[in-house]
C-alpha cells in the first residue's frame, strides 16, 4: 500500500508540475517498502523527473557518501535509472558539521526556485521512519531541535550517551512545508506509541516528536499488525 500510495501522489503531482521531489529515510523501516519499490514497481514512474533527497545524514560515515544515502543507494537507486543530478545528498564532506547542513538547506532551497515551486512547499512526498521513543528524523524528545522555527536543516547530537555523534536533520520548517507524508511503522516494540497516537492523539504531541509532522495535504501512516498491537480483521 505504503509504494502505491506513493506513485499515485507522485502521478498526480506531475499532471501539474515539472518535477516531483521525495525525502527518504534510513534504518530498518523502509527497507521492505525499498525492495518492493525496486523490484515490482521500477518503471512506474519517470525518474527523470523524480528528486531524491535523505530525511538526516550521519556527518562521520563510513564513506563520502553518507551513511544514510549509501543504504537508499544500495537498496534503492541501484536499480532504477535516476539520473545522478536528480540524486540529492547531504555533503558529508564539508569542513564542519555545520557547513554541511547550510549547503544541504542551500541545495533544497535552491532546488524549489530552479523549478519556480510555491513558497510555502519544500518538498513533495516525505517518506519516514518512527523510533521506538517516537522520534522523527533526527528530531527527539525534549531535545531543543523540537523547536527550531527558522532552519530547515539543523546539525544535531542525538541523545545516545554511548556514542557521540554529529547527524544532520530535517526540522519542521521543512517536513511541515511537504505536500504528502507516509510514516512507515513495523514491529511490536513500536506498538506503545502508535497506541497513544490512536488514542491519545494530544498526549502524543506532547511526547513524540513523529507526531508533529502536519504536511500541507495529506499525512498517512502504514503500520503493520506487531506495531498496530491487534489485528485489525478482529474488529
Amino acid at each position: 500500500m505504503a509504494v502505491e500510495k506513493t506513485i499515485e501522489w507522485a502521478k498526480g503531482l506531475l499532471d501539474k508540475q515539472p518535477v516531483v521531489s521525495i525525502a527518504l529515510p534510513g534504518g530498518n523501516s523502509p527497507k521492505a517498502y525499498y525492495r518492493i519499490f525496486s523490484q515490482q514497481y521500477r518503471q512506474a514512474l519517470p525518474w527523470d523527473r523524480i528528486h531524491f533527497f535523505t530525511i538526516d545524514e550521519q556527518f562521520s560515515p563510513p564513506s563520502q557518501k553518507g551513511w544514510i544515502y549509501q543504504q537508499v543507494e544500495t537498496e534503492f537507486f541501484s536499480t532504477l535509472l535516476i539520473p545522478q543530478g536528480n540524486l540529492h545528498r547531504v555533503p558529508v564532506t564539508a569542513a564542519s558539521w555545520a557547513q554541511a547542513a547550510a549547503f544541504y538547506e542551500k541545495d533544497i532551497l535552491n532546488y524549489r526556485e530552479k523549478y519556480e515551486l510555491p513558497l510555502d512547499q519544500v518538498f513533495d512526498i516525505l517518506i519516514l521512519g518512527m523510533g521506538t521513543d517516537g522520534h522523527v528524523a533526527c528530531l527527539f524528545p525534549q531535545q531543543e531541535s523540537l523547536d527550531e522555527k527558522i532552519q530547515g536543516v539543523i546539525p544535531v547530537h542525538p541523545p545516545d550517551p554511548q556514542a557521540d555523534q554529529e547527524w544532520i536533520t530535517l526540522t519542521y520548517p521543512f517536513l511541515n512545508h511537504s505536500q504528502y507524508a507516509l510514516f512507515l511503522v513495523n514491529g511490536a516494540s513500536k506498538a506503545p506509541v502508535i497506541s497513544t497516537l490512536y488514542n491519545y492523539p494530544e498526549k502524543a504531541r506532547l511526547l513524540y516528536p513523529c507526531a508533529r509532522v502536519s504536511p500541507l495535504r495529506e499525512l498517512i501512516w502504514a503500520v503493520d499488525q506487531d506495531a498496530l498491537g491487534f489485528d485489525p480483521q478482529s474488529l
